[in-house]
This record gives C-alpha cells, sequence and structure tokens, in this order.
C-alpha cells in the first residue's frame, strides 16, 4: 500500500510514485569520522512533482527543511559537526 509514513506529512502537490519496506540495513553518520549502521525494516517512499508551470516547485533545501523540522518535533535532534 502506498501512504506516507506516519512522521512525516506530504509537502503540497507532491504524489507517491513508490514505496518498499523491507528488511536491510541503514548505514548514517554519528560524528565526522564514525558511521553507525541500524538493520530492521526499511520503508523507503519516493515522491515526484507535477510537471506544471503553474505550480511552484519547493527548493531541496525547502524539502530538507520540512524533514528536519517534523524529526524535531518528535524529539530527534540535530547534530552539526
Amino acid at each position: 500500500m502506498q501512504r506516507d509514513h506516519p512522521f512525516f506529512s506530504r509537502m503540497p502537490n507532491f504524489f507517491i510514485t513508490g514505496c518498499s519496506e523491507k528488511f536491510n540495513k541503514l548505514e548514517y553518520f554519528v560524528s565526522e569520522e564514525a558511521v553507525a549502521t541500524k538493520e530492521g525494516e526499511l520503508t523507503v517512499i519516493s515522491y515526484s512533482y507535477p510537471d506544471d508551470v503553474s505550480l511552484k516547485v519547493p527548493s531541496q533545501l525547502q524539502i530538507l527543511r520540512n524533514y528536519e523540522n517534523a524529526i524535531t518535533k518528535l524529539g530527534g535532534k540535530k547534530y552539526m559537526w
């Protein structure tokens, strides 16, 4: 079933083009030099934006900030190094 993850809200005018859930691993930085790995059910949701010149396409920074704000609201922390 293609649906948004319950932790994140969809940006206006975007639509889901693919969704998968499967056991996998995810590597992510925990510091400038260190990488951590988590294994488990990994959900990947792909979004697209309509090819419509009348719609204002958000920048990559706006999309990133949307995710950062959602994670912060859930108690997540942003680390800078």
